[in-house]
């Protein structure tokens, strides 16, 4: 149900014209910013409790500022980034730099995989032949993979064999999938936890037998005990409402995707990477809910379009 609540924040700030919607964005973003840089140079203000933060660090090697964790301060990171470029008109390769270095910083890979594919794919699709889509596609690939195996490898596999947050959010999104599968019109709010509790099982048996003993499923095995709900979800959007309402969420998150890619597309490769970075953060690796600087770029971006009279 905090899903569907914060789908009412993108409603409301859609009521604001730009001007108030860039003042909002300004404010939120350099309050992140600055978030990042306490975070850096005073780390014990952000990972012990206090009256800003809630709960000590589970991990404080990593950065995670005023949120739980570091895969949601890495989107809120890139989020408040690209929209001080956008407002202020950086360099779009001046922003890449800047947001890559931000989250080397933050540790967060999902964010570093997610805004890496968003460049990516918008430059493919705002190039203007098919000769430069190929030849960026080719680039793009080279430059992806060389940047995975010097940069990325090494976390994640540390993350599989001391941590676990790989394994969990591997099996809550094929959790989704299989439900999506078995309950093409979804299962509602009221059947969401039994139908996870009865499918996830039989992922973690389908994974364990092809890939034995890799993964650690110390953490995700304590969402299938009848009862818990502490915690419990896929970790991300776009599983949670394939849970929630199946087929029928698919073809309305198509014809949402449609509706903003239409309005943003134009507008350049800083708000079209921004846009994809944010869909494929709420399709794999964050929820919704919490991230209500995504709904409000989301709003900017869409009447950044307006403003511009695209």
């Amino acid at each position: 149900m905090i899903n569907l609540a914060s789908f009412v924040f993108l409603v409301f700030f859609l009521t604001f014209d730009y001007a108030e919607l860039k003042v909002a964005s300004k404010i939120s973003a350099i309050l992140i910013v600055m978030v990042f840089f306490i975070n850096l140079v005073a780390p014990e203000i952000v990972n012990n409790p206090s009256f800003l933060q809630g709960s000590a660090a589970f991990s404080p090697d990593r950065m995670r500022g005023f949120t739980l964790e570091a895969s949601t301060f890495g989107f809120q990171v890139v989020t408040a980034v690209m929209l001080l470029a956008i407002i202020f008109s950086v360099n779009y390769l001046l922003s890449i730099v800047v947001v890559v270095s931000f989250l080397l910083f933050t540790s967060s890979k999902g964010a570093l995989l997610a805004f890496c594919l968003s460049v990516v794919i918008s430059k493919f699709v705002l190039a203007k032949s098919g000769f430069n889509k190929i030849t960026f596609l080719i680039v793009g690939f080279l430059a992806f993979s060389f940047g995975f195996y010097y940069v990325l490898l090494d976390a994640f596999i540390l993350d599989i064999e001391k941590y676990n947050s790989s394994s969990t959010r591997g099996v809550m999104i094929f959790t989704g999938v299989y439900s999506a599968l078995v309950s093409p019109l979804g299962v509602g709010f009221t059947g969401y936890f039994n139908q996870i509790y009865q499918l996830g099982p039989d992922i973690i048996n389908f994974v364990d037998y092809y890939f034995p003993n890799l993964f650690n499923f110390d953490e995700v095995i304590t969402y299938f005990i009848v009862g818990n709900v502490e915690s419990v979800s896929t970790k991300t959007l776009f599983f949670d409402w394939l849970i929630y309402a199946g087929w029928v969420f698919l073809y309305l998150f198509y014809k949402f995707l449609s509706f903003c890619f239409s309005k943003i597309k134009t507008a350049g490769g800083k708000n079209l990477s921004l846009f994809i970075f944010m869909i494929i953060s709420w399709c794999f690796y964050v929820p919704l809910d919490g991230r209500i600087i995504g709904l409000l770029a989301i709003a900017t971006l869409i009447k950044f379009n307006r403003e511009r009279g695209a």
